[in-house]
């Protein structure tokens, strides 16, 4: 069965990563206690393969580009709500973390997503999507956005500079489907691209994380 760090080496590139440097985020986020892993070694072992371990390590890549800066701010993001209580009106989830792992669970959500837009020195995010509006001329989607706020924002930050990125739709459409299939018992397929991508060999890690 695919773990987390396997399954990583599919999407690496893809992130602007190498599998390597992933998997890096990966143990740090295990250090933050925001991931669990088992220290069982083999088949069942490391951070599992899941909607919500996925969307924490979206998260992580959004919030920062450095592995030093794999810290709080994570957890802070991951923690962002919507104002007022309200909730996702695309998930009905109150926090990023929970929109997203929904996303990643649900093809069906994840191909409305338009992107997910993250503000990094005010660990923000806004999730923009929308259906297609066939009586436009072009088909083009209408869209609407959640917006997800952090109150407990501790970093240094400017009101008139913004740091954000951007991930794109087609990233939760990609790892949802993905994850249909392992959820469906034909993960075998999965298996064979990633046993194919000869940069998996980059590095031999021998922890279990």
């Amino acid at each position: 069965m695919l773990g987390l760090k396997s399954y990583g080496s599919r999407i690496a590139l893809q992130l602007g990563l190498t599998p390597a440097a992933l998997y890096e985020r990966q143990r740090a986020l295990v250090r933050l206690g925001l991931l669990k892993s088992s220290q069982k070694r083999g088949p069942g072992g490391g951070v599992q393969l899941n909607a919500d371990t996925l969307a924490v390590l979206l998260l992580a890549i959004t919030a920062t580009d450095s592995l030093s800066e794999t810290d709080e701010r994570i957890r802070t993001l991951c923690n962002a709500r919507i104002p007022y209580d309200k909730t996702c009106l695309l998930t009905g989830e109150k926090t990023l973390r929970a929109a997203i792992t929904r996303i990643i669970s649900s093809p069906d959500l994840a191909k409305q997503v338009s992107e997910l837009i993250v503000t990094r020195n005010a660990s923000s995010g806004i999730l923009r999507y929308g259906k297609n509006d066939n009586s436009l001329p072009t088909a083009q989607p209408s869209l609407e956005a959640s917006n997800f706020f952090s109150h407990d924002v501790k970093l240094p930050g400017s009101r008139w500079l913004t740091n954000t990125a951007t991930l794109a739709g087609d990233c939760f459409k990609f790892i949802s489907e993905d994850l249909e299939r392992i959820n469906n018992g034909i993960e075998h397929e999965i298996e064979i691209t990633v046993s194919s991508i000869t940069y998996l060999r980059e590095k031999d890690f021998t922890d279990p994380i």
